[in-house]
């Protein structure tokens, strides 16, 4: 199974992770590999925010990726909103 994640990074407002990424050679197999990436990303938001009343984990894919779309959907986010630059805000509470 080859995927990468960037690190997560802390911000003052909170965590940051810049992409989640699954080689070509791994797409489209039972969507295991991104299900799995998706859920140590927000098993990590949910670690990192240990004791926060309210912790808010946001997405931005580029409106004409429905792979990810259907992934962020499978993950339990929900689309919010257009962003800029052609993306759109998806959104879930963890923790």
């Amino acid at each position: 199974m080859e995927s990468n994640s960037q690190s997560l990074h802390q911000t003052q407002g909170g965590s940051k992770l810049q992409a989640i990424a699954v080689s070509a050679s791994e797409r489209g197999r039972d969507r295991a590999v991104a299900d799995h990436l998706l859920d140590e990303m927000l098993a990590a938001s949910v670690r990192i925010a240990a004791g926060a009343s309210r912790t808010i984990v946001v997405a931005w894919v580029h409106q004409r990726n429905e792979p990810s779309k259907r992934l962020l959907e499978r993950g339990g986010l929900a689309y919010r909103r257009p962003a800029p630059h052609g993306y759109v805000e998806w959104v879930t509470q963890v923790g």
